[in-house]
């Protein structure tokens, strides 16, 4: 019997494994390349998506910065003109409260008292600076802050006296008109300041 042994490769088989190889590698190249070309150009559509939204992002987030400063200014002023109405409120107030201070020291005061000066601090202590034609009025006048209306001979008896602490503090004759200068030192009491 006879064997046959080829020594020599069978080329025609190796080309045919060499060219299936080579068909699988190219096939593996053009799936590559493919997949890298779909990347890349996935990858360029999603950044000019994400560029598109970020410009959209920030246009809206300068808007509302933008809003945000508007509110800022209103607020602002609006504590402004809170404040300012505060202060017309406290003058229309104090105004209407000094008016009727004046008409109840208007009211107790007799004819031949006047006045150069009233004034009050924020404490409710009053000085009042003025003239009269004698002491006696003047004494009468002192009696009648504190409530001593009979000194006085007024209606404006059983009324609840709107000053307290009064104290003549310095009285002269001025010596060219011959009246009686005063300085009268007392302190406010509840109800000064309201209609009487």
């Amino acid at each position: 019997m006879a064997v046959n042994v080829n020594l020599l490769p069978d080329l025609e088989k190796e080309e045919g494994k060499k060219k299936k190889l080579l068909k699988i590698v190219n096939f593996v190249t053009v799936g590559f390349i493919i997949l890298t070309i779909l990347l890349f150009g996935a990858t360029f559509a999603i950044n000019g998506m994400t560029e598109k939204e970020f410009l959209t992002v920030q246009g809206s987030i300068t808007q509302q910065q933008a809003l945000i400063k508007q509110h800022e200014a209103v607020e602002i002023k609006l504590t402004e003109v809170k404040s300012r109405a505060s202060i017309v409120d406290n003058l229309l107030t104090s105004r209407h409260s000094y008016y009727n201070f004046m008409t109840n020291i208007e009211r107790i005061t007799p004819k031949k008292v006047t006045f150069e000066s009233i004034s009050i601090d924020e404490s409710g202590g009053v000085m009042m600076n003025g003239q009269c034609a004698d002491y006696d009025e003047l004494l009468g006048y002192v009696k009648a802050l504190s409530g001593d209306w009979d000194q006085m001979n007024s209606e404006n008896q059983g009324e609840t006296p709107i000053f307290e602490n009064v104290q003549l503090i310095s009285a002269s004759r001025d010596t060219t008109t011959g009246d009686v200068r005063f300085s009268i030192s007392c302190t406010t009491r509840e109800g000064a300041y309201d209609v009487q």
